[in-house]
């Protein structure tokens, strides 16, 4: 039997509050890493009807995923959080224009 480690909620973490929350739970945290997950459903921000959600919105969720690593050092520190910025990418490729209705979307992001 595995236990489940107790990451805080996103609200805790980020400055952002409903509805640009957008992504749901903090799945892991390292010293270098994070990794969260969204899963799009019918009332994500950002749906399109029968489409989805863009795939540009993969970008702020990575932010988001940035912010809540940078917000996480913060409050263990006892400090305020602060926000937490993407200034890049080395690679965000995709074969479809929108995340699918339904779809669970794993983010990792690692601090160089």
């Amino acid at each position: 039997m595995t236990t489940k480690k107790n990451y805080p909620e996103i609200i805790e973490v980020i400055p952002h509050r409903p509805p640009m929350i957008l992504i749901d739970n903090i799945d892991e945290i390292g010293p270098d890493f994070m990794s969260a997950h969204v899963r799009i459903t019918d009332t994500s921000l950002f749906l399109e009807k029968g489409k989805g959600v863009p795939v540009w919105v993969g970008l702020e969720y990575m932010a988001q995923t940035i912010a809540a690593f940078v917000g996480a050092e913060d409050k263990k520190k006892g400090e305020t959080i602060k926000l937490g910025f993407l200034l890049g990418t080395r690679r965000f490729e995709t074969k479809v224009s929108y995340f699918s209705l339904g779809e669970k979307l794993n983010i990792r992001i690692s601090i160089d």
